[in-house]
């Protein structure tokens, strides 16, 4: 058979027909055979198929599944094995016939069907063997295929964030969506942006399947708030997350060993450390966006709480003489997708440990928020509390202080001026545990909210504790530390000495 001219007008002719038309049902094993057959031979260095590759096939070829989504390393050949192998699969084995390729960018989906393309046009073996017989139309964005029954395909590639309207082929929806790569760091690292592109991710992109559509996820993990990071802990997904080895300094446990060698991933590792960028290693081989050692805050300097400062102010009372202090960060919501109000509480001795003692945090109303005010300062009688001043603050604020004349309790709000860069804000509090002076109660049920918290940041799914103790961290430099047991002990002398001079008769006048 000549080889097929690449042309958007011309018609492509296929007249070999050997194979009966009908849908196969696909497997791992079926997809494996097919690319070895049809496609191997024009890979760049090929390497035998990894167990990885067949457990997506598998998963991916199922019709049970409805959605499916795969977090794996850079270079791995995941894009290859899904929106290549897979798709291509789907078409010639008549799978599905309306196929959605969707990437972070229409440029990089349109990069991606032209690689389909380039099989109708140029692999005479694959055109013959499952009569193709035209390719209808061929757009920079839209391919159609057509078999020698008559059997009609069509490939269509998008962009994310592209408005999905008018997606109907021929009075049906795409029956088949392909993501690879849906994300890029501009999108995790802004806060409003993420938010707009999971909105258009469940409002729009879901909803443009058909009632059978499958979805067919593949990326890498970017941040822990990632739109992928969160289907990988959703029950109704089916997921895997797979790293190229097993931690950032073990490499064991290596997943596909014929095309990764323990020596190449060492370079490449040593490369990204050579120019400072160990958290991109991390994040592209090993799906974790923080490498370990290079978290803002680190799991050594997150300290427990003695035993015998357990509740030392009720247990022992006068052992250990500390003020108390609360610091809050408000968001007055009861919706899931809306932040957390958090309301940290902290006790501050002389000898400048800051404890952790409490964390209380969720999606209240305002009336369910002040309540939590209330309780934390009936339990603790905070010294002070620190709260951003702002917009949430000014509409809570009357509300707040009717309530507290009508309980007969005030009080002591001491207001910080909000930052823009959360990062900048926490450094005080970053010194503080580098310095060993932050402690927390790791018993509590709250602690380990706390501790993922602390060690995703700046990338993790929320900041809002982390906000609260950048709070603590920034207003206790200013703060006076409790006095010591010999400060104590020289004010009281000194207080009794001037009550005894004061009680003695006056030189002058004798009485």
């Amino acid at each position: 058979m000549p080889q097929l001219a690449r042309s958007p007008t011309q018609t492509v002719r296929v007249t070999r027909p050997n194979l009966k038309p009908a849908r196969t049902k696909l497997d791992a094993a079926l997809i494996e055979g097919f690319q070895k057959v049809y496609l191997f031979d024009k890979f760049d260095s090929p390497a035998p198929t990894a167990a990885f590759h067949r457990t997506m096939w598998d998963e991916a070829a199922n019709d049970d599944n409805m959605y499916c989504a795969w977090a794996a390393p850079r270079g791995h050949s995941k894009s290859t094995s899904i929106t290549l192998t897979f798709a291509l699969a789907a078409i010639v084995f008549r799978m599905r016939d309306h196929i959605m390729i969707v990437s972070d960018s229409e440029t990089q989906a349109v990069h991606q069907l032209k690689e389909i393309k380039t099989e109708f046009y140029e692999n005479e073996d694959l055109c013959a063997d499952f009569r193709v017989k035209q390719l209808l139309k061929d757009t920079e964005t839209e391919l159609i295929i057509e078999f020698a029954d008559g059997h009609l395909v069509r490939v269509i590639a998008k962009g994310s964030e592209q408005r999905l309207r008018g997606l109907k082929w021929r009075g049906k929806r795409p029956n088949l969506i392909l993501g690879d790569d849906l994300e890029f760091d501009e999108i995790v690292t802004n806060p409003e942006r993420l938010k707009k592109f999971k909105g258009w991710f469940f409002k729009q992109l879901l909803p443009a399947g058909s009632k059978d559509c499958l979805i067919r996820i593949v990326g890498t993990i970017l941040a822990f708030n990632s739109l992928l990071a969160e289907l990988m802990d959703d029950p109704g997904w089916v997921t895997h997350l797979w790293a190229a080895h097993e931690a950032f300094d073990d490499f064991t446990n290596i997943l596909w060993p014929e095309a990764w060698t323990e020596e190449r991933l060492r370079a490449v590792r040593q490369t990204f450390v050579n120019q400072g960028q160990a958290d991109a290693y991390s994040q592209e081989y090993l799906n974790r966006p923080i490498a370990e050692g290079n978290a803002f805050f680190e799991r050594e300097h997150l300290l427990d709480l003695p035993d015998e400062c357990y509740r030392d102010w009720e247990l022992a009372p006068g052992r250990r003489l500390v003020n108390f202090y609360a610091s809050v960060d408000l968001a007055v919501s009861t919706r899931q997708s809306a932040d957390r109000s958090v309301i940290s509480v902290a006790t501050l001795d002389a000898a400048q440990y800051l404890d952790i003692v409490d964390c209380r945090k969720g999606r209240w109303d305002p009336k369910t928020l002040v309540d939590h005010i209330f309780a934390v300062q009936e339990e603790y009688e905070p010294v002070l509390w620190f709260v951003e001043s702002g917009a949430i603050l000014k509409a809570l604020g009357p509300y707040l202080n009717e309530e507290m004349a009508r309980r007969n309790t005030f009080l002591s709000l001491h207001l910080m001026v909000p930052g823009k860069d959360k990062v900048t804000r926490a450094r005080s509090i970053q010194a503080r545990m580098k310095a060993g002076r932050v402690r927390f109660d790791k018993g509590a049920d709250w602690y380990d909210d706390v501790e993922q918290e602390l060690l995703q940041f700046p990338r993790g799914a929320h900041d809002d504790i982390v906000d609260t103790l950048s709070q603590l961290g920034l207003a206790l430099d200013e703060v006076i530390a409790p006095p010591t047991e010999d400060e104590l002990e020289e004010q009281e002398y000194a207080e009794e000495l001037a009550e005894a001079n004061q009680s003695g008769r006056n030189r002058t006048t004798g009485y």
